[in-house]
């Protein structure tokens, strides 16, 4: 599991659970120090595989990563109903870094 700058790691089951209560609103995952481990565990939170099954079925959550002075920060946010209303939707806002995906199939 990946750490961040101030030493800790993610808690991936605690942070999936609080997700569940907060339907549609954004929730910090974890700040990464490398961009690519961002946006890995992110592909791996939208498709719930390996040791981020604890965010499935596959398709309940979105993610985003974003640029911080820190490293990347990722978020998500559970739409288990949305998700599935909307496959293969990908946009990313032009005047930011954020990206958002709801395909699992895309990193």
């Amino acid at each position: 599991m990946a750490i961040s700058r101030n030493g800790r790691q993610a808690d991936h089951p605690a942070t999936a659970r609080e997700l569940t209560t907060r339907p549609y609103e954004w929730g910090t995952v974890h700040t990464y120090r490398a961009d690519y481990v961002a946006r890995t565990v992110a592909r791996d939170i939208r498709a719930a595989q390996g040791n981020f099954a604890v965010y499935g079925p596959a398709g309940s959550f979105e993610t985003r990563v974003i640029t911080v002075d820190d490293g990347t920060l990722l978020e998500a946010r559970y739409v288990r109903g949305i998700a599935r209303a909307l496959p293969g939707l990908i946009h990313a806002t032009p005047d930011t870094n954020h990206s958002l995906h709801t395909d699992p199939g895309v990193a």
